[in-house]
Formats: C-alpha cells, sequence, structure tokens
C-alpha cells in the first residue's frame, strides 16, 4: 500500500517502510480507547508486514540534540514528533505526515504530505 493509503486509512505519521514505536504506541492508545477493533485488526496487520523501529539510545541522544536545537530557536515541537522525526533520519528513512509545519523545521528531514495526490 503506498504511504498515502496508508495514512487515510490510519491518520498516522509513518516512515516508509514502518512506523516508530512512538507513533505505535498512539496509534494504539487511540484505537483502543475508541474500541475501533476493525481499525486496530487492520492496523495490526499493516505492522506485522512492515517494521515498528525500536527506541534506543541512539535516538535518544539524537532527539535530545534536536529538542536543545528547537527550544534554543523558539521552534520546540512535541516530544513525540521530534522522536519521531530522528528515527526516521537515523534510518534514513522519508517520513509522511500532513503536519509539515512542524516537521520542516527538522533539517534533513524528507517529508511526503500525504494529504496531496
Amino acid at each position: 500500500m503506498p504511504l498515502a493509503g496508508i495514512h487515510k486509512s490510519f491518520n498516522f505519521k509513518c516512515l516508509r517502510g514502518g512506523t516508530p514505536v512512538t507513533k505505535y504506541y498512539e496509534v494504539l492508545r487511540g484505537y483502543r480507547a475508541k474500541r475501533a477493533t476493525a481499525k486496530l485488526a487492520l492496523f495490526n496487520t499493516w505492522c506485522s508486514q512492515n517494521t515498528v523501529f525500536s527506541l534506543d539510545p541512539v535516538i535518544a541522544d539524537l532527539a535530545a540534540v534536536l529538542h536543545a536545537d528547537l527550544l534554543r530557536t523558539g521552534q520546540l515541537i512535541g516530544d513525540n514528533d521530534i522522536l519521531i522525526a530522528v528515527t526516521a533520519l537515523h534510518h534514513g528513512y522519508h517520513m509522511a505526515t500532513a503536519n509539515i509545519g512542524h516537521f520542516g523545521r527538522i533539517p534533513g528531514l524528507t517529508i511526503e504530505d500525504w494529504t496531496q495526490p
């Protein structure tokens, strides 16, 4: 399924080839809270066929550096978004999102706006 199709189905940020564990948690949390069992099953199937990227000390350190840089320049975004962005950068993946305003602040991050055809 192309990235645009994934996002229209799940409405979440992901990387080409997978999703960071932070986003995995956010999606699971939302679907479980809403008892959206059909979407949860579809999401779990997608995740079983793709990579769920772990949070490790390298990612955490990169996130801390990016957080400090964004804070110094008055461009700070949320912690989960920082973790998602550095996971993409670290693994060399593009990121699909509709939140171009936040993720456009991240130097070197390649973004695909999944709302555009």
